[in-house]
């Protein structure tokens, strides 16, 4: 007696949900990896920035012998044209926020500012431990009212 019944292609349901539960599992390990990875990017775009930056307000200043007077938020300060170039002061920064330049301003003499600015704490101290000491109250990268500030002075 042959059996007329024909064989059923594709997948059962417990199939499926197995697949989906191992996809659901690879994604929640890899998740948090591709989430690291992106804060770091950012501190070190942030970083290469702000070092960029300060180094063309230091030449400003040898050129000059004086910094630029301090501007608002997003505002090429006066004369840094030439010397930002390519520099991007005017959008937003990697971690959100505006540049600002700090000439005498917050008990600092010459300072890049990022203010309004979207990041987090872990990484803020990130880039702290990346400039130097890794507290937002000494050395170089500090905390000011409204963001942070890479001292040049």
């Amino acid at each position: 007696m042959r059996n007329n019944r024909v064989a059923a292609k594709g997948f059962t349901l417990v199939e499926l949900m197995i697949v989906v539960a191992v996809i659901g599992l690879l994604a929640a390990i890899a998740l948090p990896n591709f989430i690291k990875a992106r804060t770091n990017t950012q501190a070190t775009i942030m970083f290469a920035d702000m070092k960029t930056a300060a180094t063309a307000f230091e030449v400003y200043a040898a050129e000059n012998s004086a910094y630029p007077p301090s501007s608002a938020p997003g505002a090429v300060p006066t004369g840094m044209e030439p010397y930002l170039g390519k520099f991007k002061w005017s959008h937003p920064t990697t971690l959100g926020g505006m540049w600002s330049w700090d000439h005498l301003r917050f008990g600092f003499i010459a300072a890049v500012s990022i203010t309004g600015h979207r990041g987090t704490e872990v990484q803020m101290l990130e880039l702290d431990q990346r400039v130097d000491d890794g507290s937002a109250e000494s050395g170089l990268f500090r905390q000011r009212p409204d963001g942070h500030a890479y001292l040049i002075e």
